[in-house]
Order: C-alpha cells, then structure tokens, then sequence
C-alpha cells in the first residue's frame, strides 16, 4: 500500500481523510463514496460478494493511479484490496488511440481501402473506396466478394472474370499483386475511373491467411495525360518536322540516334542522311560543335551559339542518362537564329540611339503603365518634376503634381485609358523650396497584336517660361491698347484744359485786384464786397489746383501711352539715392528704409524715369502696411542670373490677394478705398510702361498677410570698347 499510493498509517489516519487525499476532487469523491455505500448497504442486506469496481486515486506524489477495488467483511471490520491496473488501462487507453488514430487514417486517405477476410467478403472499407468504386457499403458487405459486382476491367477496356479479380489471386496464391491497373465503370458519376490498385496478404501467428487488404489510387488523369501526351507527341513530331529547327540526340559513341529536322536543309542534309553516323564525321568542318558534344557528354547541360555553314546557330545541350545515372547520351535542339539575330542587333542599335537621344533631349520623354504608373522617365523629364529619375518611377511623379490638379490628371487619364486614345493636358508640378512648374503632357497608347492598350508612351514640355511671356504679351497687349485710348483722351482733355487754366488765372488776377480796390474805397458796402471777392478768389483757387490735378494725370497718361526710354549709362545705386532724396516727408517719417547693394551691373536708362518707378515702388510698399504699423522696407540691387540688373522693393505688408494679383499693373485700377489719398490706379501701370520700354521686366511675388516683392529686371549696358 505505501509503495503504491506513498501513503503510511499518520498520513491517514481516518477514512475520512483517507477520502480527502485519495480523491480530491468533490465531484469524484461523493461519486466514489456512493460507490462504496451502495456497496456496503448491498453486502449487508443480501449477503453477496463485493463486486469490484475501478477507479482513481491519487498518490501522495500528486499522480493519479488507476485500481481495482475490492473488499470483504470480516466480522465488523471491512477489508479492502487495491489492484493496480495503471498498466493496463493506460495499455488500453493508447491501443483505443491507435485503433482510433488507424480508423481515421484509412478514413482521410486519399486512396480506397478495402479489408477482404480470407473468404474474399469484405471486413471495412473506406469512404474513398466506395466513392471510386461506386458501391454502398450494403452493396459490398457482408457477401462474398464473388457476389459483388465490382465491374473490373483490364486496360483494353474487357471485364476482368471474378476468378481473376485481384483479392482472388492473393487468395489463391497468397502471394501480392502490385501496382496494376484496373478501369471501373463507376454508376454514381457515369464516368469510367482508373485506379492504380495494389493487394497484399496478411498471416497470423500460425502462417495462416488473416486478411487481404486492397488499395485503389485514382489516375483517372495520369491516364487521361498519357492519352493526351501520345496525342500531343504525335502532333510535336509533325511540328518540330515542319519547324526552323534541328531536333537531335546521339549515343555515348557520338552515332546520331535521332533527327527530326527541316532546317538540316540549310547546311545540305537530309534528315535519313545523318542517322546512324558519327556526329563527329558529320560536323569534322565544325570542331566547336564537337567539343560542345564531348562537353554535354562529361555529364554538364548548358547552351551555347556557334556559326556552321554560314549560319548562327542557338544550341542546347542535356546529357541522357541511364537507370544508374550514367550519361549515356546527348539529346539536343539547334535553332537556326541566322536572321533573329541580325534583327537583335539592329533593335539593339535602334535602342541605343533612342537611349542617347532621349538621355540628352531637352524635353521630358517617359513610358507608363495603364495604371499611370512611370516605367521610364529621361533627365529632363525628372528635372520638370523635380525628382530623380529613380524618385518618379511607379507613383512618384504623381506625387509632385500640384493638389488641386490630381483630379483632373486621374481623370483624363482613366478617359485616355478607357477610349485608348492620345492623352494630354496641362499640369502643375509642385517641390518644396524650388518654383512652380507648368509642364504640358503628350501621351499615345502602345498597343499590342489585338489592338488593346498595354501603357502610354510620351513627352513632357516645360511650358513655365511660355506662360509668363504670354502673361507678359498680354499684358503688354492690354497697355498698348490702353496706351493708344489714352493718348486721344490727354490730347483731347489738354487743349481745353489749359485754356480753362489760363482763364482761371485771368479771373483770379482780376478777383485780387478788385478785392484790393475794395479793401482802399472804404464805402459803407466794401466789407459786403470784400467777403464776396474773398469766396469767389477761394472757389477759383480750388478749381485751379483741380486743374492742375488733371493737367498731372493727363501728364501721366502721356508718359503712359509713350514712355521715353532713351538715358545715359548708370548705375541703380545712383537713382535709389537720388529717389531716396525726393521721397515726401510723410513718406520718410512712417518708414525705416534700408538699402542693399550687392553689385548691380550698369544700364542705359532714362535716371529721371527710373527714379520715378523707385519712388512709386517704396510710396506704395509704405502705403500697403497695416495702420498704425512703421513699415519696414528693404531696397536690394543686384545681378539676376543672366548677368542683369535688379532691383528689389520688399515689404512685411498686408500682401496682395491672389485674385487680384493679374490685375495690378492695369491702368485705373486701385485698391485704395474712396475718399481722401484716393490714387488715380496709373502708378504701377506707369511704372510697367516705363520699365517695359527699357527692355525689362516688373513682377510682383506676394503672399497675404507676409507682404510683397516687386522685382524690376533692367538689361545690363554693353560692354565698352
């Protein structure tokens, strides 16, 4: 008892706690102890013997032993006997597994399986089996397997005899049958199945038969492949006949066992001319050939090109080799590629010239997908996007157009795709810290044999300097235009208003005068007289400085419809400081004004005009800060990137919104409110008139509540001799 459950006498010293220990679990003991009061009660009130019963106890160890128990009475005391049966019940726990683990392999096999007794009846078979076989199991047991109509067929399609089926030869001969194939006429799917079956005895102990156990293996498509392969075989003879090619094999002693060819032809041979010779006699003028034989035959397959008769020939050599995998010969393809190659060599030269231009093209070229994503893009094309070649392939150069474009480019591209036509449209491309690009995009569809879009090759065309001259035409257009109206209206508003000016000062001359000859009459009406004279000489005062006002705007039209360009040879830095000296004082007093001078080359220039466009420049930047703000304003000189002068006017203002910025430079338009130091919307157009007739170019870079840059380019003096 100790050595099986670990337990001694003080362990337990109770039944109860005998109970606790050797069954802990609750549900189990009270099981157990019914048990044994049912037991007990039974014994006591018939008299029988104690019927033993299993169960489980656990040893002191904590592991669980499985025994019989039994028990008797010996007067009042109880006696009880432990069998330990651990052994057997865990002997038959994992025979129930195999025998399980047996029954669900033969059940999951991908074959059918069949146990014959040795009267040929059957004993168990599979579901596979009875699916292949197209019987129930009520059709296939319990009778003999004579009895069953198991509708075998040998390969030529006859029924194989009952006699001959292959349980009955093991049966009768007690000896397997292997790997043979037997066609079934299958009811359940109407279908001819071919299983690849095999049958082996099993004895006993006594060298007596026990059972036969037969396997079905459907390859109902290995033959259907063979069929099709002989078919295909037979067809392959015909066209390899008929084919550009030589199609050859020769023994280890290099005779020429095959030829199936149609451009042996091409070096003077007859197919039935070569069979049965030596290779090496055939080909003696060709000793690369041989060698390449002689190498295939060392045991390497490779390929390789060589020139026999005039001709380029593609070969590829595989060594034959036998059951113990000895090369016993060479089975080998030539294919005469005479032609494709030299057609290799001129797409190859074709290729590098179209590498070379496109490499060194001054228009972006690239090649895409269906999907738009870029396969190829050239130098010139990246530098539009802004990317390295390796950056905009796949989606990459999507991702540098500009956001509020990528709608539509998805969209004309899907339509190109969807009606395989030429794509085009205008894109912006947008990198940070480098200026917007505008790129013009060409694109036709490359087809293929059907006709069906495979991808879209084209070109790409920096259309951003194209864009700005046309901007810069029409605005020059739209000045030039204006220029004209208002040269006819300052030379109509002129002649009369100087004779308006001049009878202006004629009456104010003779209101003076009779004011002064009332103040020395003295009479009683003089004061009367001399407040009239007084308001009068007022009123035509303020009509004569309105005059004046538009005798300055038609001045300014004038310089507007025909700017002078004509100067002498300066320097910027000369008229910012002459500009500078001339500024109001109004001006002066609400700005801090700095100047930068980082070597401007000279210009030929008009320094009066120049000097205007300076001061309007600064007036407005000064005018354009918030209330109450000092502007702070930065005049730069300098030289642009194509050797001219520049000078910069920049502002930390409010900045110019983006819808107006088109129209800034049109004569009249302001954006001042009404009311007192209204301008007259000529300044900036005056200022573009007199830069443009000198050859140059004002622009104006602004972003709202930053400020702005106005940007005057003036060509540089030629040289002097």
């Amino acid at each position: 008892f100790v050595r099986m459950f670990g337990y001694r006498l003080e362990d337990i010293p109770t039944a109860r706690e005998w109970f606790l220990r050797a069954y802990p679990d609750d549900d189990y003991r009270r099981s157990v102890m019914e048990a044994w009061g049912r037991q007990v009660r039974r014994v006591r009130a018939e008299g029988e013997d104690f019927a033993p019963f299993e169960a489980q106890v656990t040893c002191k160890d904590g592991t669980v032993r499985f025994v019989l128990l039994g028990a008797t009475f010996l007067d009042e005391d109880l006696i009880v006997a432990f069998t330990d049966i651990t052994n057997r019940k865990q002997a038959e726990e994992a025979l129930q597994e195999s025998e399980t683990q047996y029954r669900t392999l033969i059940d999951n096999l991908n074959a059918g399986v069949i146990v014959h007794a040795p009267d040929t009846g059957v004993i168990l078979n599979n579901a596979k089996a009875a699916f292949l076989l197209g019987l129930t199991a009520d059709q296939m047991r319990p009778k003999a397997g004579v009895e069953v109509d198991w509708r075998f067929l040998h390969e030529d399609g006859t029924r194989i005899p009952p006699q001959e089926h292959p349980v009955a030869r093991v049966v009768a001969t007690n000896r397997p049958v292997v790997n043979e194939v037997i066609g079934v006429d299958n009811p359940g799917t109407g279908k001819r199945a071919w299983l690849l079956t095999t049958a082996y005895p099993e004895f006993d102990e006594a060298n007596r038969l026990r059972q036969v156990v037969v396997t079905f293996l459907d390859i109902t498509r290995r033959k259907e492949a063979e069929t099709v392969l002989l078919e295909t075989e037979l067809r392959l003879r015909s066209v390899v006949g008929a084919a550009p090619l030589i199609l050859w094999e020769v023994d280890r002693a290099g005779k020429v066992l095959l030829s199936v060819v149609r451009a042996l032809a091409g070096l003077g041979l007859e197919p039935n001319q070569i069979v049965g010779q030596s290779v090496y006699e055939v080909y003696r003028d060709a000793p690369e050939t041989n060698a390449n034989i002689e190498r295939c035959l060392a045991g390497e397959e490779f390929s390789t090109s060589v020139s026999v008769g005039g001709r380029l020939w593609s070969n590829h050599y595989t060594p034959v080799r036998d059951g113990s995998g000895s090369v016993s010969g060479v089975v080998g393809v030539s294919i005469d590629t005479t032609d494709r190659q030299l057609a290799e060599t001129a797409l190859r030269a074709s290729e590098a010239r179209f590498r070379a231009l496109s490499e060194t093209a001054p228009v972006g070229i690239f090649e895409a997908d269906l999907d738009g994503r870029n396969t190829y893009m050239n130098p010139a094309g990246a530098r539009i996007v802004g990317s390295s070649p390796d950056e905009v392939r796949g989606t990459g150069w999507q991702n540098a157009i500009h956001p509020e474009d990528r709608e539509r480019l998805a969209r004309e591209w899907g339509s190109a795709v969807s009606a395989g036509t030429v794509f085009t449209g205008g894109y912006r491309f947008l990198k940070p810290g480098a200026p917007l690009v505008t790129a013009q995009l060409y694109a036709a569809p490359v087809k293929d044999h059907a006709g069906r879009p495979t991808g879209f090759v084209g070109a790409m065309v920096d259309v951003t300097r194209q864009l700005e001259l046309e901007k810069k035409l029409q605005q020059a257009t739209r000045l030039a235009a204006m220029g004209t109206l208002v040269a006819g209206l300052a030379h109509e508003i002129n002649n009369p208003l100087t004779a308006g000016i001049s009878g202006q000062d004629v009456a104010l001359e003779i209101a003076r005068e009779l004011r002064n000859q009332a103040r020395e009459d003295g009479s009683g009406d003089a004061d009367r007289r001399i407040r009239q004279l007084d308001e009068a000489i007022e009123a035509l005062e303020d009509a004569r400085q309105g005059g004046q006002r538009i005798a300055a705007i038609v001045r300014d039209m004038a310089a507007l419809a025909r700017p002078d360009p004509r100067g002498a040879r300066g320097h910027l830095r000369s008229v910012v400081e002459e500009a500078m000296s001339i500024l109001p004082t109004s001006i002066i007093r609400n700005a801090t004004i700095s100047v930068e001078d980082h070597g401007a080359p000279e210009v030929v220039a008009a320094a009066g005009q120049i000097t205007q466009v300076v001061v309007n420049l600064i007036t407005n930047a000064v005018r354009a800060m918030p209330q109450g703000k000092r502007a702070e304003i930065v005049v730069r000189v300098g030289a642009g990137e194509s050797g001219q002068a520049t000078l910069e006017v920049i502002d930390q203002g409010m900045g110019i919104a983006p819808d107006i910025m088109g129209r800034i430079f049109d004569p009249f338009f302001t954006t001042r409110p009404v009311g007192e130091g209204r301008g007259t919307g000529l300044g900036l157009s005056i200022c573009h008139a007199i830069v443009t007739s000198h050859g140059g170019t004002l622009t104006v870079a602004s972003e709202v509540g930053k400020g702005s840059t106005f940007r005057m380019e003036l060509p540089a003096a030629p040289r002097e001799a």
